[in-house]
């Protein structure tokens, strides 16, 4: 039986990297707005490869993915094109093994934006953001995830050979099940464990509603992750009834934890994280905590 964290290979399938002296990222360059997750303002600075790494520290990273940072749209192939270039510099190291970018399905030019991700080696999938209208829950917005057509152009990813990220609140349950209806064949990964935002006893049942909905559907996996932005003193304690419920809804094999660093940072250091999950996950086989911080992401990802 692995006794340490540190004795483990991890791979961190949800991690972000953002240079804002080069690249446009609205949310952390612009007016500061509410969100759900509270104040963020210590993160809106650069997080570059070496503050990775930092963060790392001597834990058994081997394999990471980068999740496109919300960049603004004209520049998504852009961004892949920089996450490339730090993937070749640091393979001895995994970084970046596999990228999913940003594409709007909402727009006329989506092919040539996944013919341009497609150019680079590492892309394995898509996330188009759709929680947002949610970011103010007393004040909810109209979101892509409504839109009959844009779940139709989600499809375009099986074109292309790529998986679809899927980021809501569970007050967007209905919309998701049609994506999922309309896709029945598209792999499609579920963030931030379904974003259980509150702690009431009503958001608890909405997001337990949603979760059990939503693990009817074998093409969805699920990403445990995100904790921090919902709440910022969480312990293995506090979390362990949101990886139990959801592992027993959708079972081990479509599940992995994940960091959302930095943005989880806002709660917790990265050896933190892995550190709690390893905690949540004591009386786990080796083999069930293996699928958990590594394998399961690597078969996703299709990283070798």
């Amino acid at each position: 039986m692995i006794e340490s964290v540190h004795d483990f290979e991890i791979t961190d399938p949800h991690h972000h990297l953002w240079d804002l002296e080069n690249l446009y990222y609205p949310w952390l360059t612009d007016s500061f707005k509410p969100r759900v997750c509270g104040d963020y303002s210590a993160i809106r600075k650069n997080y570059l490869v070496e503050d990775l790494l930092n963060d790392i520290g001597d834990l058994q990273v081997t394999k990471t993915v980068h999740i496109e940072a919300v960049i603004d749209p004209p520049l998504a192939v852009e961004e892949t094109a920089w996450v490339q270039g730090i993937a070749d510099r640091y393979q001895d190291r995994g970084i970046a093994s596999g990228i999913v970018a940003q594409a709007d399905f909402s727009q006329d030019t989506i092919e040539e934006t996944l013919e341009g991700h497609n150019e680079y080696s590492n892309i394995r999938g898509i996330r188009d953001v759709v929680h947002e209208g949610w970011i103010d829950p007393q004040n909810p917005q109209p979101t892509k995830l409504q839109d009959p057509r844009w779940r139709e152009s989600v499809g375009l990813c099986q074109k292309y050979g790529l998986h679809f990220e899927l980021q809501i609140y569970y007050q967007q349950v209905e919309e998701a099940v049609e994506l999922l209806k309309t896709h029945p064949d598209l792999p499609i990964i579920l963030t931030h464990t379904g974003c259980p935002a509150g702690r009431s006893e009503a958001a608890i049942r909405g997001w337990r509603e949603t979760m059990t909905r939503l693990s009817e559907w074998p093409h969805l996996h699920v990403k445990l992750s995100g904790f921090s932005m919902f709440e910022r003193d969480w312990t293995a304690d506090s979390i362990r009834p949101f990886i139990m419920d959801t592992l027993e809804w959708f079972g081990i094999e479509r599940c992995m934890f994940a960091t959302n660093f930095p943005v989880d940072r806002t709660g917790c250091s990265y050896l933190e994280i892995w550190s709690k999950f390893f905690e949540a996950t004591t009386g786990f086989s080796d083999t069930q905590r293996h699928l958990l911080f590594s394998k399961n992401a690597n078969r996703f990802y299709r990283l070798s």
